[in-house]
């Protein structure tokens, strides 16, 4: 008997129980809900409307309800068939066979409910069709979805439901580590992990572990966990990769460890003998003035940071008759990656694409100067590099996790006092020359939505504040010592920390732990950035000088400060990493305050601090200052790039 049959209600069935049954076939649940918990208030023992209850809890993605209120009902009517028949339904519809062989089983032995009407709608009714279509891992697919959509809360919340349906599942918890560690919740990150190391884990498993360690912080921790996993798996070049980008995040690990590491890792897994299919084979004259190609690679086209920055370079080639070609291993686009797509020739998703296969892609795109954006880092294209897939191969912008031996040059800002005797720079790691740009390695335009920054804080509150915005497990030995330094010459000033990486309490408690131990506790405070990004410029709102951190300075973190007419004292120091913030004080024209050592910046902070009347004008003034130097020009910064492409082609065509 179908729903729509059913004539007017049978004395052993509820009042208005078959206008809620009814509402539920026409999928109209948050009405058939009222029904159903109106009777419940009249007569809390109903079992047929706490069934109905379950299978609209079921409806409305509540799984776990649905079966307790559909238990409670066969549990109520035991000899009633309708009840095991419902909660069959529900357990085959979220795969688990076995409870629902038993109960469908169960109910051929029992009888139909007295009332003659059949109380399982129609859409469950057939218990095969319930097996087909049975999603057991329904809400982890919903929070694969979520989280690639930037959704962390939804997602969490999904694969919270989904352990709660499958208790333990490493796949879900693997997912559940992923999207904590994606929203700053390293502790609940590390947590999921150690779950699945308890079942039967991979090489892969160990070196996320060690990856979520280092991101917070638990460096030693991390090193551990690493070479448990490189002595399980010692010739898997992803867990080997993995290990050299937590070194790159260890504050306090040698940089000679680093560059080896990369070199070895080269040699090992990157190298390719023949590289006769390169472009480079068929020569090519004089290039002057003439059209070429350019490559973006990368899995980073969909932060707003980095379109931030490339967006006005890439126009800015565009309209000088580059062909820009992006080949990108981003898991989803974003309103980034469509504003850089609009002066791309071609978009490409090379996302899965063997490193042989990608080479390959862009030899037949022609492809003159193919740039890496991602170096070491996650998703990294290291070995597509040694198949040589055009004239000249670039890492930029992966500072400290450089493409190393598989590319031709980092590319980088002007050269400047670590330069040796012959005029050269290391600049990345692992050896790979650098070619400096003449004025900057990168432009940074005024940030979207910059507010006015404000009157000069230490005129309210009476005491200076100095800023740095870093990620809370990036503080180390020299970050320790360069603010204690700070501090102890300027008795009166306090520093604020911006815990940009958005760390858990847990982080934010260790970094306390390190603060105090380098006795700095009453003078130093962090603070959280939210998802606004309106938020990290407010920031600036609050400090008087801004200091940029070592070992790990911020190009864009610099400038951000600049734009919002703050002064930042940088040091530059013997690596890209260090020296970031420095290169983009020589970019806005204000070299001056770059210091060589803690000493050189101490006396640059005191000597800004001296007078309050002048450090208030250049609040005011800086930001224009900076939009006229050339941290902003693009179009200078464009014109840099086409000469030192032309050279770098006249000079692969000339080897």
């Amino acid at each position: 008997m179908s729903i729509s049959e059913i004539a007017a209600p049978d004395a052993a069935l509820p009042p208005r129980f078959a206008d809620a049954l009814s509402l539920f076939g026409e999928n109209r649940h948050d009405e058939a809900l009222v029904i159903c918990e109106q009777i419940v208030a009249s007569r809390p023992d109903s079992p047929e409307a706490i069934m109905l209850l379950g299978l609209i809890s079921f409806e409305l993605d509540e799984p776990i309800q649905a079966i307790d209120l559909l238990t409670r009902a066969h549990e109520a009517a035991p000899d009633i068939a309708d009840y095991a028949e419902a909660l069959a339904a529900v357990h085959a519809r979220l795969g688990n066979t076995t409870e629902a062989l038993f109960l469908v089983k169960l109910a051929t032995t029992l009888t139909p409910h007295p009332s003659g009407t059949r109380l399982l709608p129609e859409s469950l009714a057939n218990f095969f069709d319930n097996v087909g279509s049975a999603s057991p891992n329904k809400f982890r697919k919903r929070a694969e979805k979520l989280l690639r959509a930037g959704d962390h809360i939804g997602a969490e919340n999904a694969v919270q439901m989904q352990l709660r349906l499958t208790p333990g599942d490493p796949e879900t918890l693997r997912l559940l580590a992923e999207i904590c560690r994606a929203s700053g919740n390293k502790t609940a990150a590390i947590a999921a992990l150690h779950s699945v190391l308890h079942s039967k884990p991979t090489p892969a498993d160990r070196s996320a572990l060690a990856a979520v360690l280092a991101e917070a912080g638990r460096h030693d921790e991390a090193a551990r966990v690493d070479r448990l996993a490189i002595a399980e798996s010692p010739d898997d070049a992803e867990t080997v990769r993995s290990r050299i980008v937590n070194l790159t995040r260890d504050p306090d690990r040698n940089a000679d460890e680093i560059d080896t590491a990369g070199r070895d890792w080269c040699n090992r897994f990157a190298a390719h003998p023949d590289r006769s299919g390169s472009p480079a084979a068929t020569a090519v004259p004089d290039r002057a003035g003439k059209p070429f190609s350019v490559a973006l690679i990368g899995n980073r086209f969909n932060n707003p940071k980095i379109a931030h920055m490339l967006a006005p370079v890439m126009a800015a080639l565009s309209r000088r008759g580059v062909s820009l070609y992006v080949y990108s291993d981003d898991v989803r686009a974003s309103l980034a990656s469509d504003a850089l797509g609009r002066d791309a020739k071609r978009w490409t998703s090379i996302r899965g694409v063997d490193p042989e296969t990608v080479a390959a892609i862009l030899r037949g795109d022609g492809i003159d100067i193919a740039i890496d954006l991602t170096g070491f880092g996650p998703g990294a294209r290291i070995a597509t590099y040694a198949w040589r897939p055009a004239r000249v191969c670039l890492s930029w912008c992966g500072s400290a996790m450089t493409a190393a031996q598989t590319c031709d040059w980092t590319l980088t800002g002007p050269l400047g006092k670590h330069a040796d005797a012959a005029g050269h720079d290391a600049g990345g790691a692992a050896g790979v020359p650098a070619w400096h740009l003449p004025e900057t390695p990168m432009v940074y335009p005024a940030p979207p939505n910059l507010m006015e920054p404000g009157p000069l804080p230490m005129l309210d509150s009476g005491q200076p504040t100095l800023g740095v915005a870093m990620s809370l497990g990036a503080i180390g030995g020299a970050t320790l010592r360069q603010w204690s330094d700070l501090l102890a010459a300027i008795p009166d000033a306090r520093l604020l920390i911006a815990n940009v990486a958005r760390l858990d309490d847990d982080c934010v408690a260790r970094a306390y732990e390190q603060i105090s131990h380098a006795g700095l506790r009453q003078r130093a405070a962090i603070i959280d950035f939210d998802d606004d990004p309106q938020v990290e410029l407010e920031f600036w709102r609050y400090i008087d000088i801004a200091i940029d951190p070592q070992p790990f300075g911020s190009f864009g973190r610099t400038a951000q400060a600049l734009w919002m007419g703050v002064p930042v004292i940088a040091i530059d120091g013997p690596r890209l990493e260090s020296r970031a913030g420095a290169a983009a004080l020589a970019a806005a024209g204000r070299s001056d305050w770059v210091a060589e050592d803690n000493a050189g910046m101490c006396r640059r902070v005191a000597a800004l601090l001296r007078d309050s009347d002048a450090l208030a004008a250049l609040r005011t003034g800086l930001p224009a200052a900076v939009a006229a130097s050339k941290l902003t020009d693009a179009e200078s910064f464009a014109d840099a790039l086409l000469a030192a492409f032309r050279e770098m082609l006249i000079r692969a065509d000339k080897s």
